[in-house]
């Protein structure tokens, strides 16, 4: 919505087409096959985020005459969908290896461009396309009146899946040493163990709208100076290499990130925009010092990286570019 918004305000006509909710992969596909017919005179540019969609649309849109694909991907698609499909068993290997061939394959022959939103989606299609463009997630709490005030006690805040890739352990860890420290879960519960056997000072609110996550996080900001989890495992290497929206809307907001040693977080971290979630003590995470320094760090990288200044500059140089 955000690339649309940009992309309508500089004079291009965009059209988002999603397939319906709640069907399996092949009847998603097939359906946006059928619609694309609607599409193609219509538009120069197809933007596809899936590699399997990739594949259904392909030949539809090539044959129609100068159409250009652009290939945008959040998720290491080989990867993901491996782990999607064999989970960790002994075939999990070789189905990654047929992916990754078939997905390389694709982008050389047939993508125009391709946009990634980590540097290492951007070194892997390097390697196989010159036209790759990164361009990492942008906040929609960006500019958003929102005070993290050091001088309130601190909690954990997290945004995101509840499940074994994306954590949920090391929350719970946290949640028993740091017993007194609140822990406010937003997202989708998935993780094995029934949510009250779960410790008592972690709170469970359901995913929800933008603008209801943003008003949840003010209202906790009232009484809290909020540290952000983030700590996606290696379970699955897709989560584990992207850039997660989670740290991204953190700093935006002037969060400091609790993060593990993962690369894109650890890379935040590192600049000072938060802390390791095993060096942590009640004595840091209380220190007023350090938590206005944290805060000035986290907004401080939000606008130099990931603003939505630089968000529309990147994405418009890949049109304008090209029409030049």
């Amino acid at each position: 919505m955000k690339e649309r918004e940009i992309l309508e305000k500089n004079g291009f006509k965009v059209d988002i087409l999603h397939p319906p909710k709640g069907k399996g992969i092949l009847s998603r596909n097939l359906y946006l096959k059928r619609e694309m017919e609607k599409f193609i005179v219509m538009y120069d540019y197809f933007v596809i985020y899936d590699m399997l969609t990739l594949l259904f649309l392909i030949n539809d849109i090539k044959t129609a005459t100068k159409k250009k694909i652009i290939y945008e991907i959040i998720d290491i698609f080989p990867y993901y969908y491996s782990y999607k499909i064999t989970k960790n068993s002994i075939i999990s290997y070789p189905v990654k290896q047929l992916l990754v061939k078939i997905e390389d394959l694709i982008v050389r022959r047939y993508v125009s461009k391709a946009i990634v939103n980590s540097w290492f989606l951007y070194k892997r299609f390097k390697k196989i396309k010159k036209e790759v463009s990164y361009i990492p997630y942008t906040s929609p709490f960006e500019k958003k009146e929102f005070n993290n005030n050091p001088n309130l006690p601190p909690a954990f805040i997290y945004i995101g899946q509840f499940s074994l890739e994306k954590g949920a352990e090391q929350i719970i860890k946290l949640a028993l040493e740091f017993n007194n420290f609140p822990i406010f879960v937003i997202g989708d519960y998935c993780y094995k163990l029934n949510k009250d056997s779960l410790p008592q000072n972690v709170r469970f609110y359901p995913r929800t709208s933008t603008k209801n996550l943003f008003n949840l996080l003010f209202d906790f900001s009232q009484k809290h100076f909020l540290y952000g989890l983030s700590l996606i495992t290696g379970k699955n290497k897709s989560f584990f290499y992207q850039e997660a929206n989670k740290d991204i809307d953190y700093l935006s907001l002037g969060i400091p990130i609790i993060g593990n040693e993962r690369p894109p977080t650890y890379e935040k971290i590192k600049l000072g925009g938060g802390l390791l979630y095993t060096d942590l003590s009640p004595q840091i995470l209380f220190n007023k010092s350090l938590k206005r320094k944290l805060k000035e760090k986290a907004l401080e990288i939000y606008e130099k990286y990931y603003s939505n200044y630089i968000f529309e500059k990147k994405l418009l140089s890949i049109f304008k570019n090209d029409q030049d």
